[in-house]
């Protein structure tokens, strides 16, 4: 899977199905039950999703090498087959 920035964002076993919701036209998902936005650079619409779930892939975010509590959402496919 790429965003269509092009970044990788791995395979589908990398991904974590998720809920989301819609506010003010953006996606949101929770992650570790705090509820982020998802930039609409990385959301996939032309790739299809195999699964009835929404599919989110994300990375901590590292401050000096160690997790700061945050995450980097680097790739979201809508659920529903979008």
């Amino acid at each position: 899977m790429k965003s269509p920035q092009g970044k990788l964002c791995c395979s589908y076993a990398d991904g974590h199905r998720t809920e989301y919701d819609m506010k003010e036209n953006q996606y949101w998902v929770p992650i570790n039950e705090v509820w982020m936005p998802v930039p609409p650079e990385v959301v996939i619409y032309d790739q299809g999703n195999p699964f009835t779930e929404a599919v989110v892939w994300y990375n901590p975010t590292l401050v000096n090498g160690k997790p700061s509590g945050s995450y980097t959402i680097l790739c979201f496919v809508p659920g529903g087959g979008s």
